[in-house]
């Protein structure tokens, strides 16, 4: 993997309008809502780690590549609740 593919995965600036639209109707959902929130893909503007960590905190959004999602059943066990 290149520097800048490694990099991406720890944060990705400059998020596009789609990306921005995608938030902002997940943290409105979220708002009133006690059941958390996931949003799983693979965008670096979503799951890059210090991104996650911002949407985490500030929207109660759990944001998660497919890939970890599937490694830690995770999908299996929101799928059960």
């Amino acid at each position: 993997m290149c520097k800048a593919q490694e990099a991406y995965k720890i944060y990705k600036p400059k998020p596009g309008r789609a990306d921005i639209e995608i938030m902002s109707e997940v943290a409105a959902i979220n708002a009133g809502c006690q059941n958390d929130i996931h949003l799983v893909g693979e965008d670096g503007h979503f799951c890059a780690e210090k991104n996650r960590e911002l949407l985490g905190r500030l929207f109660k959004i759990k944001c998660r590549y497919s890939a970890e999602m599937l490694e830690n059943g995770l999908i299996r066990t929101l799928l059960q609740n």
